[in-house]
């Protein structure tokens, strides 16, 4: 077996994070499939390669419409082939893997209505019930999450930051269930919880190297790792609950934790610091391409270290320092629908380039 297959030994499912449309186009995907990838998270960069070869039916006055209705519409059938390519595994497993991922428009990460209107919208549009929307874990995200449940639509909770922000999320997903609509099976809906990794690690080692001190340099690249055992042990305990024995019960899955931002920022940390020290049972972990390709390769498979009290000293160890992981949570939120909201702006603008170029 390679270290994806032995990773799912374990009970971890591997996903690629972001979309090449070359390794849709050569067949590529399809054989990491059948490697052992398991699934696929697409960004506001997945686009950018289908934006490069399009060629607007505008020219010939089939279609006209706005530069965001137009991407999305490009978002949704590039979705659909990789939801179609997964498909079988997805019915293989009876929905436990198979899933894919896609983005609403950043700026709605503050509006739950909004958020609703548009994962609705998008659910319908492609068709597929191996799809997952990204919705982000603000306070207004956890509002939406919830109704989103209740009607039976998959989602990944994206860009958190903080063990509390993961427990918020599994209550929106747990008030989603028992609100479930009755047309909708439990069984039938599935969610993970995104535990952004090297981003927490990489704001708290900028605070511990402007102390300098040996104890700070003793603690720097493991905050991370300490909040995703916590989240973990969370999640574990949770579901021994009574509360969701009973929803289990109804044939509801559980939310997996899904570790997001794998690849080390960090030239000090090795490359696959963040995929090794956090294989769990029940969890995915999405990993870029290179990060993936180098896992596969040669990564090294062994089961999370358990041992909460070592992950608790750390946080103890860094609030001496006066540094809070969980303060900080805010701050990285607010900086990741920033960078989301970047990126999704150069999106739209390469694509209103191309349509001008085209209609021209």
């Amino acid at each position: 077996m390679n270290a994806l297959q032995e990773a799912h030994a374990i009970g971890q499912s591997i996903w690629l994070d972001g979309l090449d449309r070359e390794l849709l186009d050569s067949g590529r995907l399809a054989e990491l499939i059948g490697e052992g990838v398991r699934g696929v998270t697409t960004d506001f960069q997945t686009i950018d390669s289908a934006i490069a070869q399009f060629h607007a039916g505008l020219a010939s006055g089939a279609v006209v419409m706005s530069v965001p209705t137009l991407y999305e519409s490009l978002l949704v059938k590039e979705v659909r082939r990789v939801a179609d390519l997964l498909q079988p595994l997805y019915e293989h497993t009876r929905g436990h893997d198979g899933l894919v991922s896609m983005e609403i428009p950043p700026d709605l990460a503050h509006d739950a209505a909004g958020t609703i209107q548009a994962a609705s919208r998008l659910w319908q549009a492609v068709d597929r019930r191996n799809l997952m929307i990204k919705v982000p874990g603000t306070l207004e995200g956890l509002v939406a999450i919830e109704d989103l449940i209740a009607s039976g639509i998959n989602v990944n909770a994206t860009l958190l930051f903080s063990v509390q922000r993961c427990a918020e999320v599994r209550e929106a997903y747990c008030r989603g269930l028992e609100r479930l609509d009755s047309t909708v099976r439990p069984k039938d809906v599935a969610a993970v919880a995104s535990l952004f990794l090297s981003r927490i690690d990489a704001t708290v080692d900028r605070q511990l190297d402007l102390l300098g001190t040996a104890q700070a340099r003793a603690l720097r690249g493991r905050s991370a790792i300490a909040c995703a055992r916590l989240a973990y042990h969370e999640f574990v305990t949770f579901g021994a609950s009574s509360r969701w024995e009973k929803l289990g019960w109804l044939g509801a899955r559980p939310q997996r934790l899904l570790w997001a931002w794998t690849s080390a920022k960090d030239p000090t940390h090795g490359e696959l610091k963040y995929v090794e020290a956090v294989i769990a049972a029940q969890t995915v972990a999405t990993l870029p391409w290179t990060t993936l390709d180098a896992f596969r390769r040669c990564g090294h498979v062994q089961a999370l270290n358990d041992d909460i009290a070592e992950a608790q000293e750390v946080l103890r160890a860094l609030a001496v320092l006066g540094i809070n992981p969980r303060g900080l949570a805010g701050v990285l939120e607010t900086q990741s629908l920033d960078t989301s909201q970047a990126a999704y702006s150069a999106s739209l603008d390469k694509l209103g380039r191309r349509v001008s170029l085209t209609s021209g």
